[in-house]
């Protein structure tokens, strides 16, 4: 008789977190395909893959402190397309802190504060970002823990 009422109340408990998840992922693609955009594209041209993808990393309010970047590791190759997404109430941002020798970021060292829910930065990985490890922050919730890591192989090997 035990067992039933818990199995019934990790159902409930189960079928809620799926469908917060679906919410989500609803207001995400609702982001990515509306709101406003702020980008880095004033590089020079990439000889990236020949199939380029777009990564996409929410600003959410949640996680250890509240806050975080979702997910927090991405592994990405020249060519493709980091899209930061924001989900919260909360301003935030992007700055790269440490870089790989070689990288050249200039104006796409730190995004704009972004604001309003869907609001987005894009950012190609083009010359600017040679293959290495990338260690990225929203300035004003560092202190929090609010950081990532972008990992960015070189680009895909094409048939000759």
């Amino acid at each position: 008789m035990l067992c039933r009422p818990r199995r019934t109340a990790w159902r409930r408990r189960t079928v809620r977190d799926r469908a917060g998840a679906v919410a989500g992922m609803v207001l995400l693609l609702a982001g990515v395909s509306g709101g406003s955009r702020a980008s880095a594209q004033e590089a020079p041209a990439t000889r990236g893959p020949a199939n380029p993808r777009t990564y996409v990393i929410a600003m959410v309010e949640r996680g250890q402190y509240g806050i975080a970047f979702e997910p927090q590791r991405t592994r990405a190759r020249s060519g493709d397309t980091v899209r930061f997404v924001q989900q919260g109430a909360l301003p935030h941002n992007v700055l790269f802190r440490s870089v790989p020798a070689g990288a050249r970021l200039g104006n796409a060292t730190e995004s704009p504060l972004l604001t309003k829910l869907g609001e987005t930065y894009d950012l190609v990985l083009d010359v600017r970002f040679p293959p290495g490890k990338y260690l990225f922050v929203c300035v004003p919730h560092e202190t929090l823990g609010m950081a990532g890591l972008l990992y960015v192989d070189g680009p895909a090997e094409t048939a000759p």
